[in-house]
């Protein structure tokens, strides 16, 4: 694999890291529209995960919150939004060192089954190389060098080729919560 280029664009750490770890096949027609590791009011980031869904209001979706959702191992709760937007809140408890790992941007430090579950989650996807590289920075320090223009042992130094997660942009803000399971 040759990468061509760096990707540059911020993209949720959460979505691609964390996502794949809760088992769903990618292409699913009810996937979150966006994924987040805190939401307004936590101080810093813990062990859950934030999965932020369009509330479709249909049957197929209720079945797939029924089928899926609620009874998922990880699932702890959601909660109906302001917006009528639908948020379910995954544990990572048992994973504290890969949620650490991610929230420290220390992504070539996950185990090896977190990883497993990334790189299959994306098979043969255009961003599969750029992930692969984040996991695997050592297979790819001559590579990103030579784009970037700096030396191996500066990128070797560094350690990780892709930036730690934003955490204001991996937060959300929707404060009123109009109903929950708990």
């Amino acid at each position: 694999m040759t990468l061509a280029s760096i990707y540059g664009k911020y993209f949720q750490k959460s979505k691609i890291f964390l996502y794949p770890q809760l088992g769903f096949k990618r292409g699913l027609k009810y996937k979150p529209f966006q994924t987040y590791l805190m939401w307004d009011g936590d101080t810093e980031p813990g062990y859950r995960f934030y999965c932020h869904y369009k509330n479709y209001n249909t049957e197929g979706f209720r079945k797939f919150e029924a089928d899926a959702l609620g009874p998922h191992p990880r699932c702890v709760d959601y909660h109906i939004l302001e917006d009528d937007t639908i948020l379910y809140l995954f544990d990572f408890t048992k994973e504290e060192r890969d949620i650490q790992n991610v929230i420290k941007g220390k992504y070539s430090k996950l185990s090896e089954p977190f990883k497993k579950n990334i790189l299959n989650f994306f098979g043969k996807d255009k961003v599969t190389d750029y992930i692969e590289s984040y996991l695997y920075p050592e297979y790819y320090y001559d590579e990103y060098a030579a784009i970037l223009g700096v030396s191996e042992e500066s990128l070797k130094e560094v350690g990780e080729l892709c930036d730690k997660p934003d955490l204001a942009k991996e937060t959300l803000i929707s404060k009123t919560k109009l109903k929950t399971n708990e």
